[in-house]
């Protein structure tokens, strides 16, 4: 009997003699088995133009191996094609320092630059890279390159200009998913439908882009597709119950199908969750118009439209309360800015043109550009989007800091969403009087 536990204490010993080293080993090689397993990821990531993977495995790399200078080259290209600017900046710096060749190092600041500000010099240099790249042995620069030239016209306007690169871009790379999406954010900025199609034919290619699902989702809800809203906010792994912005659609989804009790639970979690967007409001305004009646909905929808009355849930929450009340003052006001929306809407790719046609000049009128851009802002604001308007507000400022006009609007439009700060700051530095709000 004592014969038994001696073999089972040989043994073990034995086991442990093997097991150990190899132990150790594994944990001393463990930063170069995960460096080897992502950067064969990286590799296939790369190939397929998976900026957003590739980033998060650049991160993991360069985790391990901090002063490799070509992952810093590839991240800062992965940073600006998914507009993370700041980040590509930090990156080139740290190639620059790590020895990048000059001629590599003055193409890869071009590709950034052109993400910020494209004239007639970007532009050529940019159409000389693409014809001569700096390096030939890049297998990515056909496609790197003409990204940027096709984000640098999108950014500048030039929607055509844009378009033709994109279809240069599926001649060299038939049916790529990136294609596709790159054709898509040229369109969201002059037809969301046509946007919706190009990102659709994208998912047929790779489906897991959770970043166009939600944009998809919460197109469908403005079109009043609510099953296919549902199905796309599913895809875009964001969870309602923790995220304000898909909660908000799935609230809107479920009250167009008439599930007005989850649609009403859904929306609770928008409202109880910091300032209210005022199409939040509506919806709700909307939801107590079925509901409860006129009378309920009133507040709610009053709220809306003195933050946001051209936003078009809003506009629709107050044609249908008009309507309920039989107040034809209120229908006349309403019919009155939905024929303004309609009106601003019409008059969008004349004002796009004009401005395409200016930025194409060598040096474009400082002035003639300010003005028509807040006509632009002053046009969006009318459509209801709010967000575009402010940049092109925003622009005019960046040129001329002291710009009145500019200063002006912004006060007026923070004054109207509730930030009374901002609004004060503009109206000071534009020199306006407290009562210009």
């Amino acid at each position: 009997m004592a014969e038994a536990p001696r073999r089972w204490s040989r043994w073990l010993t034995r086991s442990l003699l093997v097991v150990a080293p190899a132990l150790v080993l594994t944990w001393l090689l463990w930063d170069q088995v995960r460096f080897v397993f992502c950067a064969r990821q990286l590799r296939l990531a790369l190939q397929t133009q998976d900026c957003e993977l590739a980033s998060d495995l650049l991160d993991k790399l360069l985790a391990i191996r901090p002063s490799a200078l070509q992952l810093h080259r590839d991240a800062a290209r992965c940073a600006w094609r998914e507009g993370r600017f700041d980040k590509a900046v930090e990156h080139l710096e740290t190639a620059r320092k790590l020895g990048l060749p000059p001629v590599e190092l003055n193409s890869e600041w071009l590709l950034l630059q052109s993400q910020g500000e494209l004239n007639p010099i970007v532009e050529a240099r940019l159409r000389t890279l693409i014809d001569s790249p700096p390096a030939s042995d890049d297998p990515s620069w056909p496609w790197v390159a003409r990204e940027a030239l096709l984000r640098a016209y999108s950014q500048a306007g030039r929607t055509d200009d844009a378009l033709a690169l994109a279809a240069e871009l599926a001649k060299l790379f038939p049916d790529h998913w990136r294609v596709h999406r790159l054709a898509g954010e040229v369109l969201e900025k002059v037809d969301h439908r046509l946007a919706s199609r190009a990102y659709e034919k994208s998912l047929e290619h790779k489906a897991d882009q959770p970043k166009l699902h939600f944009w998809l989702a919460l197109f469908y809800a403005r079109q009043a597709v609510p099953l296919k809203a549902l199905d796309h906010l599913k895809s875009s792994k964001r969870r309602p119950d923790s995220d304000p912005e898909a909660a908000f659609i799935a609230a809107w989804a479920n009250y167009q199908l008439g599930n007005w009790d989850q649609a009403r639970g859904t929306l609770e979690l928008v409202l109880s969750r910091g300032k209210p967007q005022p199409s939040a409001l509506a919806l709700r305004g909307l939801l107590e118009l079925e509901e409860h009646g006129p009378e309920a909905a009133r507040d709610w929808v009053a709220k809306a439209e003195a933050m946001a009355p051209y936003d078009r849930l809003v506009l629709d929450a107050a044609a249908r309360l008009a309507a309920r009340l039989g107040d034809q003052a209120r229908i006349a006001a309403v019919n009155q800015r939905q024929h303004e929306q309609r009106e601003a809407i019409a008059l969008m790719p004349q004002l796009q043109k004009s401005m395409i046609e200016l930025n194409r000049q060598a040096n474009p009128d400082r002035t003639a550009r300010q003005a028509l851009a807040l006509r632009l802002g002053e046009t969006l604001l009318r459509i209801g989007d709010d967000a575009t308007a402010v940049q092109w507000f925003q622009s005019i400022l960046a040129d001329d800091p002291k710009h009145g006009a500019a200063h002006q609007r912004l006060a007026e439009y923070y004054q109207r969403v509730g930030d009374h700060e901002a609004a004060a700051r503009h109206r000071e530095a534009g020199g306006l009087r407290q009562d210009k709000q």
